[in-house]
């Protein structure tokens, strides 16, 4: 029998990891299978431990349950813990352990693109799992400021107090008054299938972006990246940072493992042509 894998969350109807994943087990030559499990918000606790009971070895999770989850498992590891937010659980006969990748996603897509934190000011767009993870980075590489803008204020500073960050709401643009801003877009506007979704983020606040990072990669190029391009600065759109974090969790799952160059470049290859049609 294939050891099973899979990712929860709500919606879950064009995930790319079930391809990603099977992928990867392919050219590692791994019996596994992974799988998308589509998950009822009212019923997460229970579908968790069913999961379990099923021996399903790995879960990624995805939105909305990276915070929610942390009610569903039996531990955390020291820098989920820090985030406040898992996207990766691991199998334990006592139950799921949890951890975050999607700070490790962010750390090799900004070094990829050349893009460094220390001494910049940060914008997070958003304040749900993704955004502590973005904070997270942005606190440990050095940067000067973190400004959080979210729609619900209360959130955005529940997310500010834990990272010395300020909080802001759409009502009050005015205030984030840096001359130039590192961009975190966390939230799901613009999300498939409301493609062309925005947030109500002025054009004179865009021309101070000196670059933006997009979380969603469905689709690649979101309202908001080209937004972002149309001024000139540096852009990372979501698939970059969902192929860094999936690699992250596969060694989670597999710690004896080293996945090849090769195999790293034939995957993303594959999931860059990759059609939802």
């Amino acid at each position: 029998m294939p050891e099973k894998y899979g990712i929860i969350g709500y919606p879950l109807m064009h995930s790319l990891s079930p391809f990603m994943h099977n992928r990867y087990a392919y050219y590692m030559g791994q019996k596994e299978s992974y799988e998308a499990f589509e998950i009822l918000p009212e019923r997460l606790s229970e579908d968790i431990k069913k999961l379990h009971d099923e021996s399903v070895l790995g879960l990624n999770v995805t939105i909305p349950y990276k915070q929610k989850i942390l009610n569903c498992i039996c531990d955390i590891d020291e820098c989920a813990k820090k985030i406040g937010a898992v996207n990766t659980l691991k199998y334990t006969d006592a139950g799921y352990v949890g951890y975050n990748t999607d700070a490790e996603g962010l750390k090799l897509s900004l070094m990829e693109a050349g893009i460094s934190l220390k001494d910049k000011d940060v914008l997070i767009l958003g304040a749900g799992g993704a955004a502590r993870a973005a904070a997270y980075v942005s606190s440990v590489s050095g940067c000067s400021s973190i400004s959080v803008l979210n729609r619900t204020l209360e959130k955005a500073i529940l997310l500010a107090e834990d990272f010395e960050a300020d909080a802001f709401d759409y009502s009050s643009l005015n205030k984030i008054s840096k001359p130039e801003y590192i961009v975190f877009q966390t939230t799901s506007v613009g999300m498939y299938p409301d493609v062309n979704a925005m947030l109500p983020v002025p054009e004179s606040l865009y021309s101070r972006f000196s670059a933006g990072i997009e979380v969603i990669y469905n689709p690649k190029e979101t309202a908001f990246i080209n937004s972002v391009s149309k001024t000139g600065a540096k852009i990372i759109n979501g698939f970059s940072m969902l192929v860094n974090q999936a690699l992250a969790s596969r060694l989670i799952w597999h710690p004896e493992q080293t996945i090849p160059g090769e195999i790293r470049r034939k995957v993303y290859n594959e999931c860059s042509d990759y059609s939802w049609s």
